[in-house]
């Protein structure tokens, strides 16, 4: 590797570090896990069970079917308080559900939500194993722990929680952005790129998930020296969402890459 490859590679590092610990990154984490906590799940285990009462006969695990209506009609408000924004409000459901059913595994998972978005990493991690506890078919707190763990930089430990959450969430672009973040963490950009290329089959035309797609899959470029390839999928990420998260950090990236494209060529 010569001076320039290394120089390369370095800022494909450097890039990772700043997406980590990025604001708009960690609000995007939470909003596309809150939606994720839903009454359905998909697949029906010995932990699960078909609601007979409902006319759409959605799967159910046994942890949501035995929690009080109360405690569940509770969760529910607070997790649209949460998709508008009203935290406060958020906090009081989620807290009222708990006192009337403290085993109720979406409460948990919301209130493990809360913590990430309150930036209290520990309690988060807590309550998103409380959930996985409670129910052990539950995708979302799996990916919500992963998650956790890759805000504190334990990557390798992250990828335990995030393959779990990908056999309850199969079709979540997240869960697969996820792990794609994670190894590219531990500059694993093969395996990087696998699982961009999966999150990707689940994106379907969510402009923001596409662009963050392509913001990783340049890093994951940079991180094999692809200085070229890196640029064509930053100029995506831009393109895709020109006002979404991605786009700020896709724009600065691209200022500092061309100096090394224009070099290569």
């Amino acid at each position: 590797m010569n001076r320039e490859d290394r120089s390369i590679w370095s800022y494909g590092r450097n890039l990772m570090r700043e997406a980590r610990i990025s604001w708009f990154l960690r609000v995007l984490s939470v909003l596309l896990l809150v939606w994720i906590v839903e009454p359905g799940l998909s697949q029906v285990t010995s932990n699960q069970i078909v609601d007979q009462n409902s006319p759409t006969r959605y799967v159910v695990s046994k942890n949501q079917l035995l929690t009080p209506e109360k405690a569940l009609k509770a969760t529910y408000r607070a997790r649209e308080d949460l998709l508008h924004g009203k935290q406060e409000s958020a906090r009081k459901e989620i807290q009222r559900a708990l006192d009337i059913s403290p085993h109720c595994a979406l409460a948990l998972s919301l209130h493990g939500i809360v913590g990430y978005q309150d930036k209290d990493d520990a309690e988060a991690a807590r309550a998103f194993q409380r959930s996985i506890d409670e129910d052990p078919t539950f995708g979302a707190a799996y990916l919500g722990l992963g998650t956790v763990l890759i805000s504190e930089g334990r990557f390798r430990e992250a990828l335990i929680p995030l393959d779990r959450a990908v056999s309850q969430l199969p079709d979540s672009w997240l869960t697969h952005f996820q792990i794609a973040f994670a190894h590219l963490s531990l500059r694993e950009s093969v395996s990087g790129l696998k699982e961009i290329g999966n999150a990707e089959r689940f994106a379907g035309n969510d402009e923001e998930a596409r662009s963050g797609l392509a913001y990783l899959r340049g890093v994951a470029y940079l991180q094999l020296n692809n200085s070229v390839a890196a640029r064509e999928s930053l100029q995506q990420a831009v393109g895709s969402s020109p006002n979404g998260a991605y786009a700020p950090l896709a724009r600065k990236s691209l200022e500092q890459l061309n100096p090394f494209v224009e070099k290569s060529q």
